[in-house]
């Protein structure tokens, strides 16, 4: 809506985020449900669309997580619920980002692993991690792991060996 700035900060005003984060909208869905699934499609539509329009801009956002993607609207049939990316706080301008520091931007469950590498890693790729994780929270409603770090989740560290699709494969058995 406007733009404000002062001496240290700058300000984006958006309309109210009516409609909670993707998080609470993880915890208002039953899991798994095809409803779910049909009310996920345009809401990680608009977050492809929006991650798509930084990167052609040549912005990583570096910071993307349920709690980042805002809803506006209500999601009943005259108010559609429009996504909306908040805190640009990691953002970073071009592709290419420096090497991470001790913690590294974003949160442990959706930063990339190459962020534990200590060098020079893609912005874009990070970013697109981080949205195959927030499509995974929003279809099953938990996380797939706690962190990415090697030595810090079992789980990521038997991915990282034998790859996501034998991991979907056994959760699947274990869900039957």
């Amino acid at each position: 809506m406007d733009v404000f700035r002062d001496d240290h900060y700058t300000y984006a005003v958006s309309e109210l985020a009516s409609g909670g984060d993707l998080f609470s909208w993880c915890l208002n869905h039953p899991v798994p449900t095809p409803d779910r699934e049909a009310e996920m499609l345009p809401l990680v539509a608009q977050t492809f669309s929006a991650v798509e329009w930084l990167h052609t801009l040549g912005i990583a956002h570096r910071d993307l997580s349920l709690e980042n993607i805002l809803l506006t609207g209500l999601g009943c049939g005259e108010s559609p619920q429009l996504v909306k990316l908040i805190d640009f706080g990691m953002a970073h301008l071009g592709r290419w980002c420096p090497a991470a520091t001790t913690l590294g931007p974003g949160k442990p469950s959706y930063q990339a692993p190459e962020l534990h590498l200590k060098r020079e890693y893609d912005g874009f790729l990070a970013d697109t991690f981080s949205l195959g994780v927030v499509v995974y929270a929003m279809a099953l409603g938990n996380y797939p792991w706690q962190s990415t770090k090697p030595g810090r989740s079992r789980v990521f560290d038997w991915v990282s060996c034998h790859g996501i699709l034998p991991f979907l494969q056994r959760r699947e058995i274990a869900c039957s």
